[in-house]
């Protein structure tokens, strides 16, 4: 086999990882945005099929320019994790800026921004 029909490929192999793990956060999160009002903090996704290490970047951009709010990114990145088993629990906090309260959502891997913890929301149990 040419080295070139390799390299392309390897390139599709990466476009079709990619887009799995696309289809994947844009189902959770269309299922999450139904879910919320009703369920709340109880929203369970389902966990990505194929999560690898590699991909989290993809799904968090994909996250971000859908305008996920930081609950839902929070509650989808927190499936995606426990899918590579790394699960991590969701953080949800508050700040008192110039005499407003503003909410957050976080995993707890990651930076709080001066918010402090409310309440924890633990993964599921695999």
């Amino acid at each position: 086999m040419a080295a070139s029909t390799r390299s392309w490929q390897g390139r599709l192999a990466s476009i079709a990882r990619a887009s799995i793990a696309i289809a994947w956060a844009e189902r959770s999160l269309r299922a999450a945005r139904r879910a919320l009002p009703t369920q709340g903090l109880g929203v369970r996704t389902d966990p990505p099929a194929r999560a690898s290490h590699g991909l989290t970047p993809i799904v968090e951009r994909w996250l971000h320019w859908r305008d996920a709010t930081c609950l839902e990114r929070a509650l989808l990145l927190q499936a995606w994790y426990v899918a590579l088993g790394q699960p991590h629990d969701v953080l949800i906090g508050v700040a008192d800026v110039t005499d407003q309260v503003l909410a957050h959502a976080w995993l707890d891997h990651e930076d709080p921004l001066d918010h402090a913890v409310l309440t924890r929301v633990r993964p599921p149990s695999a």
